[in-house]
């Protein structure tokens, strides 16, 4: 049993006090422990308590003593029970273990204390366990409250919220998760070195921590200080590191939203100055944002088209047939680390047609890749594709008038030959003789050929011209009649316009084909009859609009447009009308030269023809002729030459092609000429200061060897001027103009001709 003072405890009372298993002890009314049972000596090593009133305090821990004994005595004083928890120091094993402590008064028949009777309980296991699940609940909380601070920092970051006010949410939250730490940060612009003493306090411990983006540049640095005798645990650290990384996000997602912004300014700017569509899509939330150009290029006005708002259904404007295309590689470009693409495609205008567009776009990410949104632009290439689609038909055309040029050339050499040899044979055998049905039979087949072959050499703008100042109003007028008849009972003619500056520079027998051409065309299109209507009027043309184009070059015109109502052209066949030998009508009803011819005509008259069309409601076909500087009258009958042959005068032929040369000799000896045959221009020049009496150079133009017909004639005609020279060619080109022919005492004759032909020119350029 353990020594204490005297007390007033019975045999039954101590007995009880030590049979129990807790510390028992008691205490004088004035709160002076007079009693331990051996428990408690076991339990705490006290053997005696003979010591000054308070040394058994020695058994509890040291930073439990002060509070332990100022509740002790407040009960004292106050008489009421004892209730508290402190550790006590378990002698056997060292350690401090928690305990549960009380004591009840036991009072007198006057309510007067007469003693205390406390307990001690061992509580240590259960208190540990409240320990951890305090802990772990500490944990949660803190893990709950990190994540509301990402969800606020996230939150404000979409709200555009300042980065000081973000830096405020956060150092708030640390305040309230560590209060006995004080939090600074400090955001640079550029790397700097860590200076902690101008947040560090006297007698604190002060730790910084650097915030760095991927790329390990510098962007702030978040600094803790702990009060005095205090420091970070390693659930601190952990939790100031997971901050620090909050911070990261704050200013690098701030920075690109103030990036955004400003982006977002200079693409509002851009819109407001650029004349095509610019356009933004937010790709979390499919909204699409266009500029005022989408109005004035394509008619559609966003504020009132909802499928315009969201680029899901905006998408419904691109033509079906291109619409998986884009779409495919919009998001193939998204989906990928590309940052731009191109596309051109077909768009649905408000009044339904389609305009041919180029879209360019860029993909917005951040700084992880992630797309974000996209930024384009598109423009209206129609025109251009227009005017492209315009001079690859004129190429085309070109290079197949060259091929045509070619060939009629060569056939017309061969229909000139054919054609002399015909008319050499009829002569030679009498007219009863049924030879000469053969005969005529070659010449009209020949003749035949010759109108093919010029029919080709106009679609290649190589027909010889005689253009004249023509009224156009009163030829077209006087061919009123001819029309009528042409175009039956069921045509409808109307011929309005004119004026004294309807007046062309033309060649009217031409101009006549062309006319009667495309008379025919319209008359075809109305099977069932209708109106065609001719308007003639004068225009002026300032300037092309665009170097692409193939419209009239700047000047004053006359136009004359031939309108009819009947089926019209088909969009996928009008850019080759004016093909050779391209034609809609059925075999045997249509050469497919006839509008062939009319272009090349125009086009060799310095003018420009234009088609309009829409399929099934009529065409209208306009000719735009230069218009003539000086009106002349139109002597369209001319006078009949007498044909004679001739009497010995001296012919110097040139012709590189040996058949055409050795016919053509033969015929002019049988017209009564001398003949010196040469087979180039360059045997020309080399015998021309030998040979004597020479009366007239007759050769042809496209030769080999260097030196043309045309050039020939120049040359001679600065050595010998008043010598006479007629030229001939299968076609005639732009160039024959420059030598002033029909000028008298230099001519053209076209191939293929007759003897009769060939003598009647021979003899007006011989007696000029």
């Amino acid at each position: 049993m353990a020594k204490a003072r005297p007390s007033n405890l019975t045999q039954s009372q101590r007995w009880m006090a030590e049979a129990l298993p807790h510390m028992v002890w008691t205490a004088t009314p004035d709160g002076v422990v007079d009693f331990i049972n051996e428990e408690f000596v076991r339990y705490t090593g006290l053997e005696d308590l003979h010591y000054p009133a308070g040394e058994w305090l020695m058994a509890v821990h040291p930073d439990d003593r002060e509070v332990t004994v100022e509740r002790w005595m407040d009960c004292v004083q106050r008489g009421v029970v004892y209730k508290t928890e402190f550790r006590i120091k378990h002698q056997a094993s060292g350690h401090y273990r928690w305990h549960f402590v009380s004591a009840k008064p036991s009072r007198g028949a006057a309510g007067r204390i007469l003693r205390w009777f406390g307990s001690t309980v061992d509580i240590h296991s259960s208190k540990v366990s409240d320990f951890v699940i305090q802990e772990s609940q500490a944990r949660l909380k803190r893990h709950h409250d990190l994540q509301s601070l990402e969800n606020k920092v996230l939150d404000s970051i979409s709200a555009g919220e300042s980065l000081e006010s973000i830096h405020e949410l956060i150092i708030s939250t640390v305040q309230y998760l560590l209060p006995q730490a004080t939090c600074h940060i400090k955001v640079f612009s550029d790397s700097k070195p860590v200076v902690l003493d101008e947040f560090a306090q006297p007698s604190s411990l002060c730790q910084c921590f650097p915030v760095s983006d991927s790329s390990g540049n510098l962007l702030a640095n978040f600094v803790i200080s702990y009060q005095k005798d205090a420091a970070p645990s390693a659930d601190d650290l952990s939790l100031i590191e997971r901050i620090s990384q909050f911070l990261r996000v704050a200013i690098e997602r701030t920075n690109q939203h103030l990036q955004l912004k400003r982006n977002e300014e200079r693409f509002r700017l851009v819109a407001l100055v650029t004349s095509d569509v610019v356009w933004e899509c937010d790709l979390s939330t499919d909204e699409l944002f266009y500029s005022d150009g989408l109005k004035l290029l394509f008619g559609h006005d966003p504020s009132r088209d909802p499928a315009l708002k969201k680029a899901s259904t905006a998408s419904k404007y691109i033509h079906p047939e291109d619409l998986s295309h884009v779409v495919g590689t919009m998001q193939s470009v998204i989906h990928s680390s590309q940052e731009s693409w191109q596309l051109k495609y077909r768009y649905r205008r408000a009044d339904g047609s389609y305009a041919q567009v180029v879209n360019h776009a860029y993909v917005v990410r951040d700084t992880d890749g992630r797309p974000l949104k996209l930024i384009g632009s598109v423009k209206d290439i129609s025109d251009q594709v227009s005017l492209q689609e315009q001079l690859r038909a004129s190429q085309r055309l070109e290079a197949v008038g060259q091929m045509t040029g070619g060939l009629a050339h060569d056939f017309n050499n061969l229909l000139t030959v054919i054609l002399g040899n015909a008319e050499r044979l009829a002569d030679a055998i009498s007219e009863e003789d049924p030879r000469q049905i053969y005969v005529h039979t070659i010449v009209k087949a020949s003749l035949h050929g010759a109108e093919l072959t010029n029919s080709l050499l106009a679609f290649a703008r190589k027909q010889p011209l005689k253009p004249q100042s023509v009224n156009i109003l009163d030829l077209l007028s006087g061919m009123r009649s001819l029309l009528l008849s042409t175009l039956g009972e069921q045509i409808d003619l109307l011929i309005r316009g004119g004026g004294e500056l309807s007046v062309a520079q033309v060649d009217p027998i031409q101009f006549k084909s062309a006319i009667i051409n495309l008379c025919l065309n319209a008359r075809d299109s109305m099977p069932q009859g209708g109106h065609l209507e001719i308007d003639i009027n004068s225009v002026s043309v300032q300037a092309r609009l665009d170097h692409l184009s193939e419209g009239p070059a700047p000047g004053e015109y006359v136009r004359i447009s031939i309108r009819d109502h009947g089926e019209g052209i088909a969009p996928e066949i009008i850019d080759r009308v004016f093909e050779p030998f391209f034609t809609t009508k059925e075999v045997g009803k249509g050469s497919g030269l006839g509008l062939s011819m009319v272009y090349g005509f125009i086009k060799q008259s310095r003018g420009y023809i234009q088609i309009e069309s829409t399929h099934g409601q009529g065409t209208c076909v306009s000719i735009y002729l230069p218009q003539a500087v000086v009106k002349e009258a139109i002597d369209m009958q001319g006078g009949n030459l007498t044909v004679n042959s001739g009497h010995g005068e001296h012919i110097l032929l040139v012709e590189d092609d040996e058949m055409v040369r050795e016919h053509v000799e033969s015929l002019l000896i049988s017209l009564g000429y001398r003949v010196t045959a040469l087979n180039n221009a360059a045997e020309c020049l080399k015998v021309i200061d030998q040979l004597k009496n020479v009366d007239l150079l007759f050769s042809d133009i496209v030769m080999p060897g260097g030196v043309s017909g045309t050039q020939l004639a120049s040359i001679i005609r600065n050595k010998f001027p008043d010598l006479p020279i007629l030229l001939t060619s299968g076609y005639a080109e732009d160039v024959f103009s420059e030598l002033a022919l029909d000028d008298g005492r230099m001519c053209l004759l076209k191939k293929p001709y007759r003897r009769s032909d060939l003598a009647t020119m021979l003899q007006k350029v011989l007696h000029k």
